[in-house]
């Protein structure tokens, strides 16, 4: 039963961990005009990649962590 209570204790400290905003990885692969384009981001926590423009989450979907968009700068 100990190492129930463990895992669950385990499990809870990932939840709130992830309730501390993170700020993606934007990125681009592309240029317009001249100049780069970053219309991507990354999870800082899973890494998975998200359009800018149409997939702008409070919280990822893949793993649930908190994104903080107030520091990001892009375009």
């Amino acid at each position: 039963m100990g190492n129930n209570i463990s895992k669950t204790l385990q499990e809870i400290a990932v939840a709130v961990e992830k309730q501390i905003p993170m700020t993606p990885d934007v990125w681009g692969d592309g240029y317009a005009d001249g100049y780069p384009v970053y219309d991507q981001w990354d999870c800082p926590r899973c890494g998975f990649t998200y359009e800018l423009d149409t997939e702008q989450y409070d919280y990822c979907p893949n793993c649930g962590q908190k994104i903080k968009w107030c520091k990001v700068k892009h375009g």
